[in-house]
């Protein structure tokens, strides 16, 4: 009875022993065996007496192949017999690195000597330890080899939502002087599942070549933001969203073999037109030349074509603008006082019209009248004899017109007057009264257009010569004296014959 009792205590010293042995043991111990997947069994149990139980066999039921993913739990199968005492309790002690826990093992009915626990769910990456302990009807104990695993992830991570807009019109197509901002959700599958790698994240753009751009984590939204930069016009943009977790898992949104995320890049903007001029301020003789920059940005559509627009006083005609440097058209010489508005259109290669202001100049008249074939009659007149002078005056049919005012200025020796012209049969004429002999008379015409040119003509001149002696008296006289002559001849003859 004594050495029964020794025995006992023994017992009792080892086993307590053995718990606290292996509730401590680090995790290179158990080397983090596992049974493979053809449920070889261990046969390597330790027994604290001869008569103990024997654990056959430990065996991670979901561990055949790989490490248990992080939502799964782990049924662990365990063979104990014992040839002597029946077996009392078979105990599964696990460990998630911090804490052991014992969970009683139930066996098979009908009664085969296998017995089942399972371990819980851990999160990714919880290094589970664990090992099985046994006792018999006689209070004798055993325990299996320590094990492990790490959990595992093979998930990846959730794409749930992507949505772009451009940066200043927020529409989908976006201009093509914009910015596209592309937002993803992106989260991990599960709580216990691996985070998301921040510096994976990316957006993957194709355009005629893959591009790529990391995304940023705004923590107001939630979501990752990323930024396109503005592309030409016509540009066929299609994108994805790559995301990785820390496990090593990716994900693509779109999925491989799914329709791209897409944006066709707009031009919604007409040309730019500006420093519209014309030169010179055209008289009625000149064509005027106008001139415009026309111009877009350079991810824009590009000019197609430049319309100088114009109104000349009773419509409107339209002349293309050629580019040399600037664009230029000339519109043509106009009569006087005509005020010609213009206004400049443009179209780009994506059909947007952009139209200018509407300028005007008025062609104007700076050029006299001509005064041709001048002449007077007669030209060396007799005393106190009038004379008649004549001109024409004429200006292009373009120009203003002769006005009213047509003057002859004559010099009579001691004064300057000035008498107006008559316009008959398209000649001007004028009078210089009779003038005593020997005045030297100078004169001039002056012709004045409507827009208030005066033209002057040479001056002209004459002398007014004295009348010769007249022969109508002498000759009167002579034939009075030659009939008196007779007369008295006549008589005295008549007297002599008496």
């Amino acid at each position: 009875m004594h050495n029964r009792a020794k025995t006992a205590r023994t017992a009792f010293f080892v086993l307590f022993a053995v718990i606290i042995f292996a509730t401590t043991l680090s995790p290179t111990l158990g080397d983090y065996q596992a049974n493979s997947a053809t449920h070889e069994a261990v046969d390597d149990s330790l027994s604290i007496f001869s008569n103990s139980p024997t654990i056959w066999s430990v065996t991670n039921v979901t561990s055949w192949t790989r490490w248990p993913n992080y939502n799964e739990s782990v049924p662990i199968e365990a063979n104990v017999t014992d040839a002597v005492a029946n077996v009392s309790t078979v105990i599964l002690s696990y460990s998630d690195g911090t804490t052991w826990f014992n969970v009683t093992m139930t066996e098979e009915i009908p009664t085969t000597g296998l017995y089942n626990a399972t371990i819980p769910a851990f999160p990714w990456r919880t290094p589970v330890e664990y090992m099985v302990y046994a006792n018999n009807t006689a209070g004798e104990w055993n325990n299996s080899s320590l094990y492990g695993y790490e959990v595992a992830d093979y998930y990846p991570p959730i794409i749930s939502t992507i949505f772009h807009f451009g940066n200043t019109t927020g529409e989908t197509n976006p201009q093509c002087n914009e910015t596209v901002i592309v937002l993803a959700k992106v989260t991990s599958e599960a709580e216990n599942a691996s985070p998301i790698r921040n510096d994976s994240i990316e957006l993957r753009y194709w355009i005629h070549s893959m591009y790529f751009i990391q995304f940023n984590f705004d923590p107001i939204t939630r979501f990752y933001v990323a930024e396109i930069p503005a592309l030409p016009w016509n540009t066929h943009v299609l994108y994805w969203v790559y995301a990785e977790d820390w496990a090593g898992n990716s994900a693509t949104k779109p999925k491989p073999g799914e329709e791209p995320k897409e944006y066709w890049v707009l031009d919604s903007y007409g040309p730019s037109i500006s420093n519209l001029s014309h030169a010179p301020s055209p008289q009625y003789n000149e064509t005027v030349t106008v001139s415009t920059n026309v111009s877009e940005p350079e991810t824009a559509s590009g000019v197609s074509q430049v319309i100088l627009s114009y109104f000349n006083g009773s419509q409107w005609r339209n002349i293309t603008m050629t580019e040399q440097g600037a664009y230029t058209a000339e519109i043509p010489a106009l009569p006087w006082n005509t005020t010609v508005n213009y206004k400049v259109y443009a179209c780009d290669n994506a059909e947007n019209w952009a139209i200018s202001d509407i300028l005007n100049y008025t062609v104007t008249d700076s050029y006299a009248p001509t005064i041709g074939d001048l002449d007077w009659s007669p030209k060396e007149p007799k005393t106190n004899k009038p004379v008649n002078v004549t001109a024409s005056v004429s200006e292009p049919t373009t120009a203003s017109g002769v006005s009213s005012e047509v003057i002859l200025s004559y010099y009579d020796g001691s004064a300057w007057t000035n008498v107006t012209m008559t316009l008959s049969n398209g000649v001007y004429t004028a009078q210089i009264p009779g003038l005593k002999d020997v005045t030297n008379v100078q004169f001039k015409i002056y012709a004045k257009d409507n827009a208030g040119n005066w033209a002057t003509s040479s001056v002209q001149e004459y002398t007014v010569k004295a009348p010769e002696p007249s022969m109508t008296l002498p000759l009167t006289i002579t034939i009075i004296i030659l009939i008196l002559v007779a007369v008295v001849a006549i008589v005295a003859m008549r007297k002599f014959k008496m």
